[in-house]
């Protein structure tokens, strides 16, 4: 009918969003909690549609579904999904699905940025700026085009970057996953003045080189 729409048979590249950072007020006090814009059940629903409208080998990127949705937080976003979204019992069962679909499926861990710390990855173990001070990613505002200082993040510590395939290894092995993504890692390059060997951006396409191949 008119109120139909149909899609030709091409080669599909989905990123589905998970959610973001609230602010709230409980009498009077702040907090954060994650508020969802799309569960692994919503997900699963969507990519279903999208099977029964066409005829695309699909490929989905899961982005935004960790301790922070899509907003900076412990690196990799606490390398498991928020229990908002289906946690891992959700993340497993549309693996599960996503795999019997003959869908490739990418769970993105963000490794660079931070406003929170994960273990090793300390904020207070961030990366050094040439000025000896914690290197620093400020936003943009989209009015005034300017840097938003109240709105910022670090940068990963680049030698606790360079060991982090190890560690992405094991979780996706945990969550039973087949595909990951790090579009902020292979999208980046930063100098980390902490330590010689990562001055002047130093070495980063070799650490990106080998942690892809890692996972690989």
């Amino acid at each position: 009918d008119s109120g139909s729409f149909w899609i030709l048979s091409i080669n599909a590249i989905v990123t589905i969003l998970g959610g973001l950072k609230e602010r709230k007020l409980l009498l009077g006090i702040p907090y954060y909690t994650i508020s969802t814009v799309t569960t692994f059940s919503e997900t699963k629903g969507i990519l279903s549609d999208i099977l029964d409208r066409t005829s695309s080998d699909l490929a989905v990127n899961l982005k935004g579904f960790g301790s922070s949705g899509l907003d900076y937080g412990e690196t990799g976003g606490g390398f498991a999904p928020h229990k908002v979204f289906g946690g891992n019992k959700g993340l497993n069962e549309l693996n599960e699905w996503s795999n019997d679909k003959s869908i490739d499926l990418f769970y993105d861990f963000d490794m660079i940025y931070q406003t929170e710390s994960y273990g090793d990855f300390n904020v207070k173990k961030s990366a050094v700026s040439a000025n000896d001070v914690r290197a620093r990613f400020c936003e943009y505002d989209i009015v005034t085009r300017e840097q938003s200082e109240s709105n910022f993040s670090f940068l990963t510590n680049r030698f606790l970057l360079a060991k982090s395939s190890g560690i992405i290894s094991q979780k996706i092995n945990k969550l039973g996953l087949d595909g990951v993504a790090l579009s902020t890692l292979t999208n980046s390059a930063y100098s980390d003045y902490s330590d010689p060997n990562y001055y002047c951006k130093a070495h980063m396409p070799e650490d990106v080189i080998r942690i892809l191949e890692y996972l690989n």
